[in-house]
């Protein structure tokens, strides 16, 4: 699985975030690029929140347990003879 410098991304992001401040700053930004723009910028910050910051940790719900010590799905649909062999 490919790895993403993190402090690099973050770098390069607030990097970009400040030219957009200084081109608003500037009037050099309509109010709709301004706003799509801002729009924009608050999605990839999430995004970089959520898959760069997101940690799980474990516990019994989520460790690797052996499938003899878990309790048994009764949700699964089942048929009838389907594990039978013969026929």
């Amino acid at each position: 699985m490919a790895t993403v410098n993190k402090q690099s991304l973050r770098e390069e992001f607030d990097a970009l975030k400040g030219e957009f401040e200084r081109l608003c700053a500037s009037g050099k930004m309509t109010a709709d690029s301004r706003a799509l723009f801002q729009a924009m910028l608050m999605l990839f910050e999430v995004l970089m929140v959520v898959f760069m910051e997101k940690r799980t940790p474990k516990n019994s719900a989520n460790s690797s347990k052996p499938s003899s010590q878990t309790p048994k799905d009764d949700t699964a649909i089942t048929h009838p003879g389907a594990n039978s062999k013969g026929n």
